[in-house]
């Protein structure tokens, strides 16, 4: 059939004809039973292939034929005959993404063509091969030139979501936020899709992007999640602030610490006469403890460097919280100790924090001692006043 189809006189005179015998092989070869390993259409293809300079319209009509094939096993979900017929159309100096099916029966949209052939690269387990075919056609869902339908858009919505799951679960970080970043929803496509389905898959890219370290892909998927105002874990940006600055990303951990400040992560600062004393949450880690302490010292520096202000010992307040949002528990108060006198240590230069008494609240309360705060300040305040004071 392919020796056939190559030696039909090629013009643009019998071009309908040849449509239309085009449409009777695609049938034909939608019909027909492999045998063994080998898929009709790709015999065919190989059999029209073997002619050099073959013409144009033949290598258009080809890949139609192609096309119309692959949504028909799509339907049918033969998915590795539609995974050999997609390598053989890759294998073709023809983009088969622009060009439609012959058979009216299997003839969608561009968008549709690229999510049937997405879906099936996935059903073989090619998360990859997937993704490529979406940046090689440069994800387009709908255009002027390649209109689609709404359920083609909700194709893809479904399996943009598939795909990231997909390459969630195969550690593919980066790609998964790729992914989700080009959803229906972020590119302006009409719908009613709402952000509650998207909440819970970015916060697991989130959460496992932090418990693997990568940050980077971490700070963009928060980046990416606020812009697109869905709601973040708490408990994910603590954890992701905290393992900033045990990375000594410092200046991301304040950055991210700020915007987590404002939002609401964290338990209000509770204000005090003569700004002498801080109260610390003590379900914090070491990091928030010292950007808190930092926080401190830069908004009450005008106090501390002032001569005229009396050298009385600032104090912190270890506070107990038993809000179940903070996640604390009572056996981890005394882990608490040890981590407010971690974040003195690792501060530069190191600040003095001695135990002093215990409040009505049965909190631990702590001196920060007065020359290392002065210290402190006289080192850092040129760059920690525009972190702190300013947005």
């Amino acid at each position: 059939m392919g020796a056939f189809f190559q030696n039909l006189h090629w013009n643009d005179d019998t071009k309908s004809e040849l449509h239309r015998i085009a449409k009777c092989i695609a049938v034909i070869l939608v019909k027909s039973e492999d045998h063994g390993a080998t898929v009709p259409f790709c015999e065919f293809a190989k059999a029209v292939w073997q002619k050099p300079h073959t013409n144009g319209l033949v290598k258009k009509l080809l890949v139609r034929i192609g096309t119309s094939v692959i949504v028909a096993y799509y339907k049918s979900e033969q998915w590795r005959k539609a995974r050999k017929v997609l390598d053989t159309l890759q294998e073709l100096p023809v983009n088969f993404t622009v060009l439609k099916g012959l058979v009216s029966e299997f003839a969608v949209s561009r968008c549709q063509i690229i999510n049937v052939a997405g879906e099936i690269f996935l059903k073989v387990g090619c998360v990859s091969k997937a993704l490529w075919l979406l940046r090689e056609s440069g994800w387009i869902i709908s255009s002027p030139e390649w209109p689609c339908d709404k359920l083609d858009v909700l194709n893809r919505h479904n399996f943009l979501f598939s795909l990231a799951d997909a390459a969630l679960k195969n550690s593919m970080y980066c790609e998964t936020l790729e992914v989700l970043q080009h959803l229906p929803r972020f590119q302006s496509i009409n719908g009613t899709m709402d952000l509650s389905p998207y909440v819970t898959i970015f916060n697991n890219l989130l959460l496992e992007c932090i418990q693997n370290n990568c940050l980077g892909v971490s700070i963009d998927t928060v980046k990416f999640m606020r812009s697109a105002s869905i709601p973040v874990n708490s408990l994910a940006i603590r954890n992701l602030i905290t393992a900033l600055g045990r990375s000594c990303l410092w200046s991301k951990a304040r950055k991210q610490y700020k915007k987590a400040l404002s939002s609401g992560c964290y338990p209000p600062v509770e204000e005090n006469l003569y700004r002498k004393l801080l109260p610390v949450p003590s379900f914090l880690s070491e990091v928030e403890m010292l950007l808190a302490i930092e926080m401190f010292l830069v908004t009450n520096a005008s106090n501390i460097q002032s001569p005229s202000v009396s050298k009385q010992s600032l104090q912190i307040v270890l506070r107990r919280y038993d809000d179940e949002k903070s996640q604390p528990t009572n056996d981890d108060y005394p882990a608490a100790v040890d981590r407010l006198l971690a974040a003195a240590r690792k501060s530069e230069p190191k600040l003095q924090i001695k135990h002093t008494t215990v409040n009505i609240a049965k909190e631990e309360v702590f001196s920060l001692e007065y020359s290392s705060a002065l210290k402190w300040l006289e080192q850092n305040m040129k760059w920690a006043g525009k972190v702190w004071l300013f947005d």
